[in-house]
């Protein structure tokens, strides 16, 4: 089965930010995929990126995560975040991106909202790799989400990019 992927909006900052927020997504989708490129404004780096949708801030999101760095491997569940991460935190520094794929499925349906996803950095052969998925427990179609640095008080440096993607099955 063949996907197709339309570009919904890019965002590249200009300035330092604390947040990219995507609105009005249209609900004629089946899927969106949301592809990140940030650098840190500072280093060491204090952020990790998370995500919200509809700007719902309760208890309602939960993942899980393998991390691993070509020596040790690791793994966490989270559950009851007022966030879904995305990016953990450190990887990221002034002149490193770290990068973040995550893909959401059936985003306009009725039922919870699951998303599978990756976070990425290489240091000169010390990088990091991460999977997860997480879940948002809410039956809302999804028409906005916050891409935002965690509470450690960061920024994104300018020239971070973020893409949204809707996904059409053909």
């Amino acid at each position: 089965m063949a996907y197709t992927y339309e570009p919904i909006a890019t965002t590249t900052t200009t300035t330092a930010s604390p947040a990219i927020t995507f609105s009005s997504i249209s609900q004629n989708y089946t899927d969106l995929a949301l592809i990140i490129s940030v650098r840190a404004n500072s280093t060491p780096a204090s952020y990790g990126t998370h995500i919200r949708f509809n700007s719902d801030t309760g208890s309602n999101y939960s993942e899980t995560y393998l991390r691993g760095n070509g020596s040790t491997a690791s793994s966490s569940r989270f559950t009851n975040n007022i966030y879904m991460n995305v990016g953990w935190q450190g990887y990221a520094t002034t002149t490193i991106p770290q990068f973040c794929t995550v893909d959401i499925f059936s985003y306009a349906g009725s039922t919870f909202k699951t998303a599978l996803g990756e976070d990425n950095a290489d240091r000169n052969g010390a990088g990091v790799v991460v999977r997860f998925v997480g879940l948002w427990r809410s039956t809302s179609a999804i028409n906005s989400i916050v891409v935002n640095e965690n509470a450690g008080g960061g920024n994104y440096a300018a020239g971070s990019t973020f893409t949204l993607y809707g996904i059409l099955k053909a």
